[in-house]
């Protein structure tokens, strides 16, 4: 796996030439991702816990994210697109999963008009609470990655959609997951406010 995203990096020009290199990349990453275990316990330990543990989903969302930032758009969405959208129509939540998780890490390098927002946030009503986590992942991503557009399209819909998982108690991770969704959406308003703030404020004085 690191070869191939090593190869991505250091050679983009070379891994755009060959189809087959990136579409054994891409495929390899969503293999690593599907892997995923479902742990029971997932959801009372604290967010930092799993970060860096060289576990088979990590080291295919972090490849995934290398490898779409090194081919770049015309040569990623094209490979990734039909994958996400595949995999998010399946009964097995692993796939829906890493659906989500892929589509967090590779939306950045994605025409915004290709994202599936609104059904990315009905995944929020998952049955499977590891997906409502992924969604809310994928929202906390996408939120920063595409403002400020983001926030003025759809912020009718997007804070009604994280604040339901906030109020799953039972669930502190998921909550966690979901309040940096909602952060990331809402922090470049306030930022943007306060900016314009101090801005008219120096144009009153002059």
């Amino acid at each position: 796996m690191e070869a191939m995203v090593a190869v991505c990096e250091a050679a983009p020009g070379m891994a755009r030439k060959s189809p087959g290199l990136m579409k054994h990349a891409i495929n390899s990453c969503f293999a690593l991702m599907m892997s995923v275990e479902d742990d029971p316990e997932w959801f009372q330990k604290p967010e930092t816990e799993e970060m860096l543990d060289g576990s088979n989903f990590e080291c295919g969302e972090m490849s995934i994210d290398r490898v779409g930032l090194a081919l770049g758009t015309n040569k990623t969405t094209p490979l990734v697109y039909p994958l996400i959208m595949s995999m998010m129509k399946q009964d097995d939540w692993k796939l829906r999963h890493a659906a989500l998780s892929a589509l967090g890490q590779t939306g950045e390098v994605m025409p915004y008009e290709k994202l599936p927002m609104p059904q990315i946030m009905k995944f929020v009503k998952d049955p499977h609470p590891r997906v409502r986590a992924a969604a809310c992942a994928c929202l906390a991503h996408l939120a920063n990655d595409f403002q400020p557009g983001i926030q003025v399209a759809i912020h009718e819909s997007f804070i009604p959609c994280v604040m339901e998982p906030l109020q799953e108690q039972k669930l502190p991770r998921l909550q966690c997951v979901a309040a940096n969704a909602l952060f990331n959406f809402i922090d470049f308003v306030r930022i943007l406010s306060t900016r314009l703030t101090i801005g008219d404020w120096r144009l009153c004085r002059g």
